[in-house]
């Protein structure tokens, strides 16, 4: 036996007969690492040896290699692989990984890795707990310890929205989700509202449409490992048809109103040219008997198509009518079937022109105040087309009243003909 490095002859054994050569060498004083050749002659039946000849080097390996895995922890965490799962050879060897799966199954890898670090990629998406063991043998056969590392893949969280959702312009609306985190907790929320607002980071929504519109509502959550998980709900924002308004509103086409409206003071109603307002309702739930209160400003003004104010009904009495407590500027409004079509009360800043009131018990009711009304046509309201009361009196001019049961009821003097209600100060050129 001789060294690699100077041949150096280590030491010389007897010569044995080949056939009680066993292939074991005993007694050989080695250094672990070091490297050697086995020079061997053979001498035949004349007493003749071979030349000398060697084998290849022989590394002296008595040393298991050692494995471990890099990262801190006896747990990995990922949502969504792969993953790169580091580890360190002490030196060159064969690595056996075997990953037991959440439900029992196994999968085995085995590759040959060189000195220092190296990686072992980890596809599962699955969610659950994975179980990695890594055992390493280098080429003289000696096995390292087992190594085990845990891997769980992070269930992301769920979300459960409503199908859908409902509200009016300005309306403050709050949503909440059913949010669940199987393997962990949720620690953020992000709402985008989806009408280019601001997003909103709490677990309750809060916001405003301000505009008519549909609008996707997104929510995205994270949990504490990093997952995240997103839904949508629509948001239909309507007009309001019951309820009062928030902002400002304009109404155009059919718009039906299944309760009471109220605008309140500092907003406004704008109802387009050729809108058609119903009062509707549900029997016996809602009803039909609904009142428009504005005490804020109501807008019928714009040149076009009439404007009009109707029940679904469509006879006497069937719902309340329009009660004006602030401002508002009619023109080419037509009302019917209500008990009061409009009644203005204790506001000036009031005036109609160019309007229909038909079919109503009464057309315009005056209370404590002097609202104008003009070129505007009174037919067939049971009890009266004009009534005052509370020292109201309004300024009628160039007017048409025909067939209701009386035309102007006078506080005072009752029911006056067109002669006294053009000698009121003010008023003229109404007409029957």
């Amino acid at each position: 036996m001789m060294t690699g490095e100077g041949e150096e002859e280590l030491s010389e054994l007897e010569p044995t007969p080949i056939e009680a050569f066993n292939g074991e060498l005993t007694g050989l004083n080695l250094t672990e690492g070091k490297e050697y050749r086995l020079a061997l002659s053979l001498r035949n039946a004349a007493g003749l040896w071979s030349e000398m000849a060697f084998s290849n080097p022989l590394i002296v390996d008595t040393v298991p290699p050692q494995l471990n895995f890099t990262a801190e922890g006896s747990e990995l965490v990922l949502n969504q692989p792969p993953l790169d799962i580091e580890y360190h050879l002490s030196e060159a060897a064969e690595v056996e990984m075997v990953l037991v799966l959440p439900n029992g199954n196994t999968k085995k890898d085995l590759r040959w890795a060189e000195t220092g670090n190296n990686y072992f990629i980890f596809m599962e998406s699955e969610p659950g707990i994975y179980r990695l063991t890594a055992k390493a043998k280098d080429r003289a056969g000696n096995s390292g310890e087992e190594q085990t590392r845990l891997i769980r893949v992070n269930a992301p969280p769920t979300i459960i929205l409503p199908t859908e959702l409902g509200t009016t312009p300005g309306q403050p609306l709050q949503v909440s989700a059913i949010v669940n985190d199987g393997d962990g907790e949720v620690v953020a929320y992000r709402w985008e509202p989806g009408d280019g607002g601001e997003p909103f980071c709490e677990a309750v929504f809060a916001y405003s449409y301000l505009t008519v519109g549909e609008y996707q509502l997104t929510l995205t959550v994270t949990d504490n490992d990093g997952a995240t998980a997103s839904a949508t709900v629509s948001v239909k924002v309507k007009n309001t048809t019951a309820g009062r308004l928030f902002t400002n509103e304009t109404w155009t086409g059919e718009h039906r109103l299944n309760g009471d409206v109220l605008v309140p003071e500092g907003v406004t109603l704008t109802v387009l040219p050729g809108a058609r307002v119903i009062v509707d309702g549900i029997p016996g739930v809602t009803g039909y008997n609904h009142t428009l209160k504005v005490e804020g400003c109501l807008m019928i003004n714009e040149d076009g198509p009439e404007v009009s104010f109707s029940s679904v009904l469509a006879g006497p009495n069937s719902w309340q009518g329009i009660g004006l407590y602030g401002s508002a500027d009619l023109k080419n409004l037509r009302i019917e079937h209500a008990v009061r079509g409009i009644a203005v009360i204790n506001s000036d800043r009031v005036a109609i022109s160019n309007c229909s009131f038909l079919h109503n018990q009464v057309g315009v009711h005056v209370y404590g105040c002097r609202p104008q009304i003009e070129q505007t046509q009174f037919e067939k309201n049971t009890f009266c087309g004009i009534k005052e009361d509370f020292s109201g009196r309004p300024l009628v001019t160039d007017c048409r009243f025909i067939n209701n049961g009386i035309d102007y009821y006078h506080e005072e003097l009752t029911a006056l003909s067109m002669e006294q209600l053009n000698g009121i100060e003010g008023n003229s050129g109404n007409r029957q």
